[in-house]
C-alpha cells in the first residue's frame, strides 16, 4: 500500500468538515505519489509524511507516535524552521495524524528530521542580558522563550516544574534586544505557561511592538495581590486665618490590593487632619473700647478609599492615577466681643460632616518586588464654610510619601 493510499484513508472523515483554510481533495491529489512502505515509527519519533505548497503558505501532513499539542511550533529540516501544529486529523493505534503550516516556502521534503524542542543556542542579545537579575531565586525561569501568539494571549516554554507562579511579570525582547512590552502570566501547565500580553504602557492590549514566537521572556518579578504598609503627609502650602497660618499633617496604615492589568484598591486606615485658631483685636476709640474677633477652623479627611491603575507595571517606576472618597467632617467657628468687659455680639459656628470625593495620582518605585516606596498627591474635595462671613474652603492638597510591602 502506497503511502498516498493511507494519508488519503487516515483523512477522508476530515474532508468532509474541511474548514476554509483546510486541506481540500484538490489538494490531496497533488501529493507526491511516490510509493512507499509504511515505515513504522520508533516511541517519540515524528515524521513529515507529505508537503505542499498553497498560495503563499506551506501544508504538512505530520505523523506522530504521540499526542502532540494544537498550536505549538515544531521544528524541521536541518535549520529547525519553525512550522505550527493545526488540527488533529485522526488516530490510527498508537500513532497520531495531523496538519500542520508555515508562513513562505520552506525547503522541506518529506523524511527530514522533526524536532519538538528547538536547538537553544547559548548567545542572547546584550540587552536581554544586561536585563537579567542574577538575585533571581529561581535562576531557572529567569529566562523563557515565546512559543505561540494569539491575540493578546502569548505561551512561553516555562512551567510548574521550573517554579513559575501565577502573576509573574516577564519583560518581552526581540532578538535584537528590542523592548516589547511585557506579559502576565495567568495559566501554567508542567512545561509551559499562558500568560497576557500588555504594551509598553502596561496597558493589556495588543497594539504595539507585538509579541512573536522566538522572542525572549526576562523575569521581571511578580505582580503580588496583597500589600499593606505606612504613609503619611502634609499640605505644601499654609492657609492664613486671622494673622496666624493653619497647620496640617497626617497619615496611617495602607492597605492595597493590585488586581491584574495595573489595576488596584487601596484604602487608608488613618486620616488627615487640617485647622488651627487666632485671636485678634484692636482699638475702638479714644475710651479704650476694645474689639475680639476669634476663629477656629478644622478639617479631618478621614479613611479615604479608592481604585488606582498603574502604568508601565512592569518597569522600576509606575505611575498611578486613583480616584474614590473619604469621610469628612468640617469645623468654622467665629465670634467677636467688643467693648473693656469683651461682651460677646454672638458666635456662628458652621459644621458639615459626610462622605466626599477625593481624586489623586502618584508614583510607585519597584512595584514588582517585595518593597515598593511611593509617592502620591491626594486632592480632598470639600464644601466651604461660611460664619459670620468668614470663609473656610476646606478642600486640601496633601502631599505624601509611604513604604508598601507586597505579599
Amino acid at each position: 500500500m502506497t503511502r498516498l493510499t493511507i494519508v488519503a484513508v487516515l483523512l477522508a472523515p476530515f474532508f468532509a468538515h474541511a474548514q476554509s483554510d483546510a486541506i481540500t481533495p484538490r489538494v490531496l491529489s497533488t501529493l507526491s505519489p511516490q510509493a512507499g512502505a509504511e515505515t513504522p515509527l520508533e516511541p517519540g519519533a515524528i515524521r513529515i509524511l507529505e508537503v505542499y505548497q498553497d498560495g503563499g503558505s506551506t501544508k504538512f501532513f505530520i505523523q506522530s507516535s504521540r499526542a502532540l499539542v494544537t498550536g505549538r511550533s515544531l521544528y524541521v529540516g536541518l535549520e529547525e524552521l519553525p512550522i505550527t501544529i493545526g488540527a488533529s486529523l485522526s488516530r490510527t493505534g498508537g500513532v497520531y495524524y495531523y496538519s500542520a503550516s508555515a508562513p513562505g516556502k520552506l525547503s522541506v521534503r518529506p523524511g527530514d528530521k522533526v524536532k519538538i524542542d528547538q536547538t537553544r543556542k547559548l548567545t542572547l542579545p546584550q540587552a536581554v542580558l544586561d536585563s537579567m537579575k542574577v538575585s533571581h531565586g529561581y535562576e531557572q525561569k529567569s529566562v523563557a522563550e515565546i512559543t505561540a501568539v494569539q491575540g493578546d494571549r502569548v505561551m512561553i516554554d516555562k512551567g510548574t516544574l521550573h517554579e513559575v507562579h501565577e502573576r509573574d511579570v516577564y519583560r518581552i525582547f526581540d532578538a535584537t534586544g528590542n523592548l516589547k512590552g511585557a506579559i502576565e502570566v495567568r495559566g501554567i501547565g508542567d512545561l509551559q505557561s499562558s500568560a497576557i500580553f500588555q504594551n509598553l504602557a502596561g496597558v493589556r492590549a495588543a497594539v504595539g511592538l507585538s509579541p512573536e514566537p522566538g522572542d525572549y521572556a526576562v523575569l521581571q518579578g511578580q505582580r503580588k495581590f496583597f500589600g499593606v504598609g505606612i504613609i503619611g503627609g502634609m499640605r505644601l502650602q499654609r492657609t492664613q486665618i486671622l494673622h496666624k497660618l493653619d497647620s496640617s499633617g497626617g497619615g496611617g496604615l495602607l492597605w492595597s490590593l493590585t488586581f491584574y492589568n495595573g489595576w488596584g484598591l487601596e484604602t487608608l486606615f488613618g486620616a488627615y487632619h487640617r485647622g488651627g485658631s487666632d485671636i485678634t483685636g484692636e482699638n475702638l476709640s479714644d475710651l479704650a473700647d476694645s474689639r475680639r474677633d476669634f476663629s477656629k477652623r478644622s478639617a479631618l479627611y478621614a479613611v479615604p478609599i479608592w481604585g488606582k491603575k498603574n502604568f508601565f507595571f512592569h518597569s522600576a517606576v509606575s505611575p498611578f492615577v486613583a480616584a474614590g472618597a473619604y469621610w469628612f467632617q468640617g469645623e468654622n467657628s467665629y465670634e467677636v466681643k467688643i467693648s473693656n468687659n469683651f461682651i460677646s455680639t454672638g458666635i456662628e459656628t458652621k459644621t458639615v460632616r459626610g462622605f466626599y470625593p477625593v481624586l489623586g495620582a502618584g508614583v510607585e518605585f519597584f512595584p514588582t518586588r517585595f518593597i515598593r516606596p511611593r509617592v502620591e498627591v491626594r486632592r480632598f474635595i470639600a464644601p466651604k464654610l461660611t460664619a459670620r462671613g468668614n470663609e473656610f474652603n476646606a478642600s486640601s492638597t496633601i502631599y505624601s510619601i509611604g513604604l508598601l510591602t507586597s505579599w
